[in-house]
């Protein structure tokens, strides 16, 4: 067994590993209201894959492809470069990464780790190793007619995406936050996780204060006073917007009537 046959099994393995984690990804997503998208797409994009690796194998021997150390060694570069970008998408979205398009309500969007550099970071990927796997042996065949397959694939697939996403952030989320909603991570596309900079939750209601347990001490406001005791059993106030809540007067003191 040659040295290229060896590695395009790894890489076999590697797409089976994939699969197994995005299975596992789309219960998490379903479990929390998930609805896929792009269904029609995805059997072909598994076929693309497949004859990719299947090429590979197939081209050099009955071709006779020969082995150029210069070509070799750069495309090998640019297809493990190429892996850790992919697992560097996983690894940032984690169980929001998948090979299908889910969303899930209730999520941002990714802000973060390669999300920062690509709107779709593991296309990238795909679309470096599509050619650069083949390369490796000279397999120059094999990289034309996946790539030419491929864009028409991903043309349908970013258009099913961005459409999913949009309609995401359109609709509100049902079953988690009110108005939090976002897609989950697909294969190279944007995906849902908080977004750095420390920025609130999507939905998060400001207009109330947060809930104190009963007989807990109250918080103590920006200005570092604590806010008037309410008794048990009393509603909280709801904050305004931009007035001043109006605090307690002393005891004894007299009220001030409205003026009508």
């Amino acid at each position: 067994m040659s040295p290229y046959t060896v590695l395009i099994l790894l890489v076999a393995l590697e797409r089976l590993v994939e699969l197994r984690v995005a299975r596992r990804h789309a219960a998490w997503s379903r479990q929390r209201g998930g609805t896929e998208y792009g269904r029609g797409h995805y059997p072909v994009m598994v076929a693309l894959h497949t004859a990719l690796l299947a090429g590979c194998l197939l081209e050099v021997p009955l071709l006779h492809r020969p082995f150029s150390l210069a070509l070799g060694l750069s495309a090998l570069a640019v297809a493990a470069a190429s892996q850790g970008l992919r697992w560097w998408c996983v690894t940032t979205l984690g169980p929001r990464w998948n090979t299908r398009v889910i969303v899930v309500p209730g999520l941002p969007l990714v802000r973060r780790g390669p999300y920062r550099l690509f709107g779709h970071p593991n296309y990238v990927a795909v679309v470096a190793e599509g050619v650069a796997l083949p390369l490796v042996h000279g397999a120059w065949l094999t990289a034309t007619v996946f790539t030419l397959g491929n864009v028409p694939l991903l043309a349908v697939r970013l258009r099913c995406e961005n459409a999913a996403l949009a309609h995401a952030v359109a609709s509100p989320a049902r079953g988690g936050p009110a108005g939090g909603v976002a897609a989950t991570g697909v294969a190279g596309g944007a995906a849902a996780a908080s977004p750095d900079g420390g920025l609130a939750p999507a939905g998060v209601d400001r207009s109330r204060p947060p809930t104190v347990p009963h007989g807990s001490p109250a918080p103590t406001g920006l200005d570092g006073s604590r806010p008037p005791t309410m008794p048990h059993g009393s509603p909280a106030p709801v904050a305004a917007s931009d007035a001043a809540a109006p605090t307690s007067a002393p005891t004894g003191a007299p009220t001030a009537k409205p003026t009508r």
